[in-house]
């Protein structure tokens, strides 16, 4: 059987959103993680090496999808709080189409994905 949803069940679970709660480290985390692609000689010792592999990081407004996403996925996981999981588990969905390889990640092979992994790997939870 198919179940419908309403544009009030739909406006309902967004206000349910707005309300879940995020703690300061999680803010923090989804900030460094946005940040690590705009100015990743910040966050890699690696002589400016992932900043070569990244034409356009994501922008400001990436920082606020991935907020108003991690509070979406934390209502579907049931709870009315966020976890550093939330946003790892949709990170790649929200910077995908924002964060542009340069020509020197495509000559490697390296996919938008796998230097999203690289950046996960790197920033950590505060």
């Amino acid at each position: 059987s198919t179940s419908s949803i309403s544009l009030d069940d739909i406006k309902d679970l967004q206000q349910q959103a707005l309300n879940v709660y995020m703690a300061d480290a999680v803010e923090q985390y989804i900030i460094h993680l946005v940040m690590a692609t705009r100015q990743p000689t910040q966050y890699f010792e690696d002589d400016g090496q992932m900043a070569a592999l990244i034409d356009f990081g994501v922008s400001p407004r990436a920082t606020l999808a991935l907020d108003r996403c991690a509070r979406a996925h934390a209502i579907l996981g049931g709870r009315d709080y966020v976890t550093p999981d939330d946003v790892r588990a949709i990170v790649h969905n929200v910077f995908r189409h924002r964060l542009i390889p340069s020509f020197q990640a495509v000559a490697q092979n390296l996919s938008t994905e796998q230097l999203i992994n690289m950046i996960l790997a790197k920033v950590p939870v505060l």
